[in-house]
């Protein structure tokens, strides 16, 4: 019980590789790690399933979409700090939208409170 105990909260990793430092090692795990939630997310937040192509161009533009997909809310949450699921769940909503009145078009939109303001600012940042 004692060494259970000593060993709380301690991580340990597994490697062949004897040529890498130890920082590379728990590098290469934890982007193991977020190549694994990316998936996670793409079959979740992006309602991406198993696909049942024929053709290998359907089967690439699927799979282009999808990584297209999966890039762009990696984007969003690194610039955002939050999760694609918060993020849609906060701006959902706040929107825009156009109205066509008797031949005029009118823009509307929802107002937006400060921090959202600010959250769009960080996503728009270079």
């Amino acid at each position: 019980m004692d060494k259970n105990k000593a060993l709380a909260g301690l991580k340990g990793y597994e490697t062949s590789r004897v040529d890498l430092a130890p920082e590379q090692v728990i590098g290469s795990y934890r982007q193991l790690l977020k190549i694994e939630k990316a998936f996670r997310m793409s079959k979740s937040d992006l309602k991406a399933r198993p696909i049942y192509h024929r053709k290998r161009d359907s089967i690439d533009a699927h799979l282009s979409v999808v990584m297209a997909a999966m890039a762009v809310g990696h984007l969003l949450e690194e610039r955002s700090g939050l999760s694609i699921k918060r993020l849609v769940r906060t701006l959902r909503k706040y929107r825009t939208f156009e109205l066509q009145i008797a031949g005029q078009t009118i823009h509307a939109a929802s107002p937006l409170p400060p921090e959202v303001t600010d959250l769009i600012t960080r996503i728009e940042a270079d």
